[in-house]
């Protein structure tokens, strides 16, 4: 079936068939095109073949796997950032406290239940009440002793015998409130308040205290220092002589309204990868039972206590498949994966503490090797020669 239509005279196209219609008008019949002539050869190809195909699957398998990998390592890059910038602004939030409460407050680093080299996170932490003993308290008498017997001669008074039914050394040690790694005592007497620390007597609690006969001992890991003293008398100072007041302070306990703050998963603080002020940091005690690893902050925002006067505290983040991985030596001996292994997972970072400032930064790894640090002589070893080096310059080239 045509359609018609009208046209003007000049009209024309391979389409139209003219019919007259007056004068000046004629009817042209318009003609569809055949349908055939947009029709495919049979010889025309309609899809991609065989070897195409898989030469695009090949491409797109390739980007692929180009992108995954690129994400994975600015992934792991970003986690080992955020797990220096968690550790950060955890510890200068204990930081801070101090400074508000106008007391001391710290930061305790919290291990890894199955792995006590490793740190998972942090929790914020205070003093303990103070333990006092002497002063107006008749019935109870100590005294600062020299090692020996009535003829001592040694001017370092180190012993501290107590006596009377207020003396609960013995007692508060069995029962482990004096903490391993943070039990001092301070003895008030002429306006001195130096902390002393004291020397474990045993190998398991009690620690620090021992029985003789009547009397509680415990011994000072300095010698005793005051105007007092006398030489060769056995004893140095006591509560009813002298007036002094003895004050135990037998660690930390965790802070009201607290929660520990982990670390990014998969991220720890390797231990054995950090500087040795930090390993003795985090020592264990001579029975091989933990202690527990306490920053503690004065109100001015420097750490307070035996830490503060070690330089500056390095420790090593990285990812928990690298720590706990070895590598086999070729002796055939194993050591800890090195942080400078081509084997490493992750990227690492050094979290930086300044005792004195109190102040917190992270600086990268130096991964130079050209030293065999054993022996001194050049050449790799597979060990960094300085893995520090960066952080104690303050610079991250």
């Amino acid at each position: 079936m045509y359609t018609h239509r009208l046209v003007d005279n000049n009209s024309t196209g391979p389409n139209c068939r003219v019919l007259r219609v007056g004068a000046n008008m004629q009817l042209r019949r318009f003609v569809p095109p055949s349908k055939s002539r947009f029709r495919l050869s049979s010889n025309a190809r309609a899809a991609f073949t065989l070897t195409e195909l898989l030469v695009v699957i090949s491409i797109l398998v390739l980007l692929t796997s180009i992108v995954v990998v690129a994400m994975g390592n600015t992934r792991g890059s970003d986690r080992v950032r955020s797990a220096a910038r968690a550790g950060q602004s955890s510890i200068l939030g204990a930081r801070d406290r101090a400074t508000q409460a106008k007391e001391q407050r710290g930061i305790r680093f919290i291990r890894d239940p199955n792995d006590p080299t490793l740190i998972v996170g942090f929790q914020h932490v205070r003093p303990l009440p103070l333990m006092k003993y002497g002063g107006v308290d008749a019935s109870t008498a100590f005294a600062i002793m020299r090692p020996g017997s009535s003829t001592a001669t040694s001017p370092e008074a180190t012993i501290i015998a107590g006596t009377g039914p207020s003396i609960d050394w013995f007692f508060s040690d069995s029962n482990g409130l004096f903490d391993f790694a943070n039990t001092r005592v301070r003895l008030s007497s002429a306006g001195s308040n130096q902390w002393y620390k004291l020397v474990p007597q045993q190998e398991q609690p009690p620690f620090f205290v021992v029985k003789s006969g009547s009397s509680q001992l415990m011994k000072l890991a300095v010698a005793y220092n005051s105007p007092a003293l006398s030489v060769p008398s056995l004893i140095a100072s006591s509560s009813q002589q002298h007036g002094v007041v003895l004050e135990l302070q037998l660690g930390n306990e965790v802070s009201p309204f607290t929660e520990p703050m982990p670390l990014p998963t998969g991220m720890v603080i390797d231990l054995k990868w950090s500087s040795q002020s930090a390993k003795d940091l985090a020592s264990l005690d001579s029975k091989g039972a933990l202690s527990q690893i306490d920053l503690m902050f004065t109100p001015r925002g420097n750490i307070t206590g035996p830490d503060s006067v070690n330089g500056p505290i390095h420790f090593l983040i990285h990812d928990l498949q690298d720590a706990v991985s070895v590598e086999t030596l070729g002796d055939g001996s194993t050591r800890p994966l090195s942080p400078i292994s081509p084997r490493n997972r992750s990227d690492k970072i050094i979290l930086t503490i300044f005792p004195a400032t109190g102040n917190v930064q992270s600086f990268p790894i130096d991964s130079t090797d050209v030293v065999n640090n054993a022996d001194g002589s050049a050449g790799p070893d597979g060990l960094a020669d300085d893995l520090f080096r960066l952080a104690r310059n303050g610079s991250g080239t």
